[in-house]
């Protein structure tokens, strides 16, 4: 599965399989339930293991539906937290793009 950048998508590979995180409003917003922290806290504290965590969940969940929080431990467990960073960020910087133009629906 390609991910589509101009929906905030970053596809990423471990061990062979491709996940592609997909962080838009909807997921933000199920990462902010899961965390019980508003996304500018959880955006300003990547450093949380939690937090990596509930991003991922929710990222993961739209090409990845049937994925479940151990297996997303187990994944970060692979990626290592620097990784995870810098994915996290690239579905960002895809999803809000610094030029102003909105991420499409």
């Amino acid at each position: 599965m390609t991910a589509n950048p101009h929906q905030g998508e970053h596809s990423f590979d471990v061990d062979g399989r491709t996940y592609t995180l997909a962080l838009t409003w909807r997921s933000l917003g199920r990462a902010e339930r899961l965390a019980d922290r508003p996304v500018g806290w959880l955006l300003s504290n990547l450093n949380w293991l939690s937090t990596l965590s509930a991003l991922f969940l929710a990222g993961l969940e739209r090409h990845h539906p049937k994925i479940t929080q151990d297996e997303v431990d187990e994944l970060l467990a692979r990626v290592k937290a620097d990784e995870a960073i810098k994915i996290i960020s690239a579905a960002l910087e895809a999803a809000f793009p610094k030029d102003d133009k909105p991420a499409s629906p």
